[in-house]
């Protein structure tokens, strides 16, 4: 997750260090901001969660809510 993040802040052109910031117990978001654009680029990372899709919808509309064209 971490790579891709990281790949996806530097096509966005993120000028500011990614911040860290727990959203659940043992959840994680981690967020390039500065970007392109107004754009953001966001990760949630769950502990010991592996290589999985986990859909937050509030997160989710909130995200595109703040980014709209």
């Amino acid at each position: 997750m971490h790579a891709a993040e990281a790949r996806w802040a530097q096509v966005n052109r993120c000028t500011a260090a990614p911040t860290t910031r727990w959203v659940a117990a043992g959840v994680y978001e981690e967020l390039y901001s500065g970007c392109r654009d107004g754009a953001d680029v966001a990760g949630w990372i769950t502990i010991g969660g592996g290589h999985s899709w986990v859909a937050d919808n509030d997160a989710m509309w909130a995200f595109f809510a703040r980014h709209r064209r």
